[in-house]
């Protein structure tokens, strides 16, 4: 689990339209999570001109924000580890999309919660050590809120 001021920051996932978004009863949460990063890029357009000289000047471009997500892999089953999974084998939009929470559960921290899409997903079963699974959740941006845990 990843730990922040010594809060466990857990990840939970669903796959249909949740009751309520920062409900965590709503979802599943992932478990024998090791490493997780939350992530977010801007891009930068420069539209600088001769007549700017010496100077740039850029606009801001589309956002884009990641989960990053490594866990031990579950052989026995975890069912969050399946509904990432699916998402990332679906072959249709409707099916590829998940819903996510990310929070500590503890009253007045931040959490955040959105939907996105499973972009990257790997297993690993290298020699002498655990078989691990590692994915990216991409966001979509315009659907992502935060409040504070009640």
């Amino acid at each position: 689990m990843a730990v922040d001021l010594g809060k466990i920051m857990k990840l939970f996932v669903v796959a249909s339209v949740p009751s309520g978004a920062f409900d965590s009863g709503d979802y599943t949460q992932l478990l024998l999570v090791q490493t997780m990063s939350f992530d977010g890029d801007k891009a930068v357009i420069d539209v600088s001109t001769r007549d700017n000289v010496f100077d740039t000047v850029n606009l801001s471009g589309r956002r884009t924000l990641t989960i990053n997500i490594g866990a031990v892999y579950n052989f026995t089953g975890d069912t969050g580890q399946e509904i990432l999974e699916t998402a990332f084998l679906a072959t249709t939009q409707a099916a590829a999309k998940i819903w996510w929470l990310l929070t500590t559960d503890v009253a007045g921290d931040k959490e955040h919660a959105g939907t996105g899409i499973v972009g990257n997903y790997s297993r690993n079963f290298d020699d002498e050590s655990p078989a691990t699974l590692s994915f990216t959740i991409a966001t979509n941006t315009g659907d992502m809120s935060g409040q504070d845990v009640p």
